[in-house]
């Protein structure tokens, strides 16, 4: 009787949970809405470095484009240390 109630409320969320998470939606939000330097930049330690960093991206300024520039300028400073 109670697994058959479990059973009965859980199966409903479980089959819904596709549908509120899917990553690609949220994507594709996140690759429309444009961001400035100074926003992304307000979230560090050490603000006017990030943002003279990021000024020099050249890019589409989203969030995504800012993350891959990041990485790859902190992996090119690995490289030559």
């Amino acid at each position: 009787m109670g697994s058959n109630l479990l059973l009965l409320i859980t199966l409903p969320i479980l089959i819904s949970i596709p549908f509120f998470a899917n990553p690609t939606c949220a994507a594709n939000f996140a690759r429309k809405s444009r961001v400035t330097p100074e926003t992304i930049c307000k979230y560090t330690p050490n603000q006017s470095y990030c943002k003279s960093m990021l000024a020099n991206a050249n890019q589409t300024p989203d969030i995504y484009t800012y993350g891959r520039f990041s990485f790859r300028k902190a992996f090119r400073n690995l490289e030559n240390s």
